[in-house]
């Protein structure tokens, strides 16, 4: 039943908490003659910032009023409002008092932080049975509640252990589940990925590119990632290859053959024993470093010691080298290592043998991590904008 809340004698009339069972942590101000608002949603703990997002006029109409997120479970949250109505700008604080969360089973243990280092963080977390958000202290944010939506027996969540999220330019996301067909759209382009060939399509999703694979797929789950400028990269196994625009191998990082492989910094033949052997389970180009020549990627190397790694490649001499790694002492079932643009910061993702699920966040360089949380049974992470959101 919803449950309307009068907080107080204002120009904003009322608060609709908890509009929708699926979302315990959500609410709406009622008011669609709002032109635009900043929510603040003020801090519990003195450790954290307050969370402030803005609510442009589109999302007020697509809600029917201001949208408030991230509220605290059990607790009195104060929440601050400015907004423009009829040409004037106003302010209004509310209390909103939350029930604690029914359903939520993962035990969340904040291990480490550093708030001086960074700003808010949050973190979008998905287990065998729910999704909710979490912010850098561990709290959680928004909750989805799986429960209320059943109706029928059906598997919650359509999420495979092997499933990886990667984020491209901050901005997209993929989604690789097994070896079904997907569809990833990269600045407006569409990439088709099939088992043995990725297609560039148009908004009509007619072909305009193909890359076939010059070598044998046995899943598309062995494909972690693809990032692309002119050329095309794929992870695949234990190497990472570049592709130009005619399936054309121009180099393999990790490759047999001496005339696909890269030499270290000093122009040496690379020994085994520093070799990458072991299973790249995501890879990604970072592009804010990239140049003519050089290329950096940072990969989730998921040996018998996981460990996570920044390369520089030289591709006029084919040399690589190591500019940053971290060494996981945990047995890792699976892993994630991606750059993010927008706070130049490493965030990391794996899971253990005992299903426990660890969140990291390095300041760039740094070899400790800012952040560092373990959440038991929760099967994967990715970074949480909310700016990104509400636009």
């Amino acid at each position: 039943m919803n449950k309307t809340i009068f907080l107080l004698v204002s120009f904003l009339v009322f608060l609709n908490a908890n509009i929708i069972p699926l979302s315990p942590l959500t609410a709406i101000l009622k008011d669609k003659n709002i032109k635009e608002a900043i929510v603040t949603i003020n801090s519990k703990d003195t450790k954290e910032i307050p969370l402030i997002y803005k609510i442009t006029e589109k999302n007020i109409k697509e809600y029917g009023g201001v949208p408030i997120f991230g509220l605290y479970e059990d607790f009195n949250n104060k929440i601050d409002i400015e907004y423009k109505i009829n040409n004037e700008i106003k302010k209004d604080t509310y209390y909103l008092q939350t029930k604690a969360l029914e359903n939520k089973k993962n035990e969340i243990k904040q291990t480490k932080i550093d708030n001086t280092r960074f700003d808010n963080r949050f973190y979008f977390v998905i287990d065998e049975d729910s999704a909710f958000i979490i912010d850098m202290l561990g709290n959680v944010r928004w909750f989805a509640n799986i429960d209320k939506t059943q109706f029928i027996e059906k598997p919650k969540m359509f999420i495979l252990n092997n499933m990886a999220f990667d984020i491209i330019n901050g901005k997209a996301f993929m989604l690789n589940i097994q070896d079904s067909a997907k569809l990833l759209n990269i600045n407006d382009n569409i990439f088709k990925i099939n088992n043995n060939d990725i297609e560039l399509l148009d908004r009509d999703y007619k072909i305009l590119n193909k890359w076939k694979f010059p070598f044998e797929v046995d899943v598309l789950n062995n494909i972690s990632s693809l990032y692309y400028s002119n050329d095309l990269f794929v992870a695949y196994r234990d190497s990472i290859i570049k592709l130009d625009k005619k399936s054309k191998i121009e180099w393999i990082f990790g490759g047999n053959k001496d005339e696909f492989k890269l030499v270290d910094a000093t122009g040496s033949k690379i020994l085994c024993q520093n070799c990458n052997n072991g299973k790249i389970e995501n890879m990604q180009e970072i592009r804010f470093l990239n140049n003519k020549y050089i290329i950096y990627i940072i990969i989730f190397d998921n040996n018998i010691n996981a460990k996570a790694l920044i390369y520089k490649i030289d591709e006029r001499l084919k040399t690589k080298e190591i500019l940053w790694t971290y060494e996981i002492k945990d047995e890792v079932l699976q892993g994630n290592a991606i750059y993010k643009e927008n706070s130049h910061t490493i965030f990391m993702d794996y899971k253990d043998i005992d299903k426990n699920l660890h969140i990291l966040e390095f300041a760039w360089g740094d070899k400790i991590p800012t952040i560092n949380i373990k959440i038991e049974n929760a099967l994967k992470a990715i970074p949480f904008d909310i700016n990104n959101f509400f636009r």
